[in-house]
């Protein structure tokens, strides 16, 4: 696992800013994309941003711990790549959500409304299930990842 010198930097620095921006953007953007008053969602969105937050934290924490990432301060190849992927399922997210009850005719995904209907109902609401668990998925390898990393930059030390 190499270290990029130019993308690993911009992942480097780029993941505590994402990781705050991020999950309000994926919570609150939908609003802001022209659904309407997200009423009680709001307080639930307000209570989950910090706890995401805080939980994209984790892998740059550990990155943080690899001695050749902090002293070069760029990430890792397979590290780098996973923190983009996850970085994309967070900015599509809202594309696909909507607020409303599902089932109701208020409930229409952004991404329904702006296809007129050529993208379903249900079919934004299976990728809305597909984005969350690709990135619970995706954080776990990123957190894999970064842990490898701690790993190698151990074993590479001159004994």
């Amino acid at each position: 696992m190499n270290i990029l010198p130019g993308l690993g930097r911009i992942v480097f620095f780029g993941q505590w800013l994402c990781a705050v921006l991020l999950p309000i953007w994926a919570l609150f953007a939908t609003e802001w994309l022209g659904a309407e008053s997200m009423g009680m969602g709001f307080l639930v969105a307000l209570m989950l941003t910090p706890l995401i937050a805080a939980g994209m934290l984790v892998p740059a924490a550990l990155t943080l711990f690899d001695k050749e990432v902090r002293s070069l301060m760029a990430t890792r190849g397979w590290y780098s790549a996973g923190v983009i992927v996850l970085w994309s399922l967070f900015a599509a997210y809202p594309f696909f959500s909507g607020f409303g009850e599902y089932g109701r005719s208020g409930y229409v995904p952004r991404i329904t409304e702006w296809t007129a209907g050529a993208f379903s109902v249900d079919a934004a609401i299976e990728m809305q299930y597909l984005i969350a668990y690709g990135v619970l998925a995706v954080w776990a390898v990123v957190s894999a990842f970064a842990t490898a990393g701690i790993i190698i930059g151990r074993r590479s030390r001159p004994a």
